[in-house]
């Protein structure tokens, strides 16, 4: 009889854990999908050629934001130029607690400019 009891206590405790993490993946999932969205639009490149690949928004989170939770990712956009296979990196910066998380995505470019 204990036994059983400890195992449905168990399961029960589980099945919370799994599905307040869950609404942490619903919140992660619609941050990823609008970050996949903005980066694609405001690429502002013909011919995209798939989804865009980000990073996710909950691993990416600044620290010090507090209970705002700002994240900031990069996207990388797919497309064709001419016969080309091309891409072009996109800066996404949100915050969870916002409604929309996000408005537009940035284009990236690493500092191309260093000392020698």
């Amino acid at each position: 009889m204990f036994k059983t009891t400890a195992v449905v206590a168990g399961a029960a405790v589980f099945a919370m854990v799994l599905t307040s993490c869950a609404g942490e993946d619903t919140l992660n999932t619609q941050a990823t999908a609008l970050v996949q969205r903005l980066s694609a639009q405001d690429a502002k490149v013909p011919n995209v050629t798939g989804p865009p690949e980000c990073e996710s928004p909950r691993e990416h989170v600044v620290e010090g934001s507090g209970d705002s939770a700002t994240f900031r990712v990069i996207c990388r956009v797919f497309y064709m130029q001419g016969t080309t296979d091309r891409w072009k990196q996109m800066l996404c910066i949100g915050t969870f607690s916002r409604d929309p998380m996000l408005d537009y995505c940035y284009d990236w470019a690493p500092y191309e400019t260093s000392p020698s």
